[in-house]
């Protein structure tokens, strides 16, 4: 699991979305994804990191004043994650 925060003000009060490599569809809550608000801040989560996650995420903020955005990249490597699987299969 990762996420991915950004810190939101302004009045009037803007409207917050969440997209992945420059799609126009925003991100929307999934079993794979969510997203979470709370005072200024929002926040992706995506769970079960795979290879077809990795990207750029761009959170977008606008009201009638204009729009302001900021972008993080995820980068997943294949061989970490079965790693990660191998090492859970041992413990459990």
């Amino acid at each position: 699991e990762t996420d991915f925060s950004c810190e939101v003000s302004g009045s009037p009060k803007p409207i917050v979305k969440w997209y992945k490599n420059g799609s126009a569809a925003p991100l929307t809550n999934s079993s794979k994804s969510f997203i979470v608000s709370f005072k200024k801040w929002t926040q992706l989560i995506i769970r079960k990191i795979e290879l077809a996650d990795s990207g750029t995420y761009t959170c977008k903020v606008h009201n009638k004043l204009g729009i302001v955005s900021k972008e993080a990249s995820l980068i997943v490597i294949g061989m970490y994650l079965e790693l990660l699987k191998s090492v859970k299969q041992i413990i459990y």
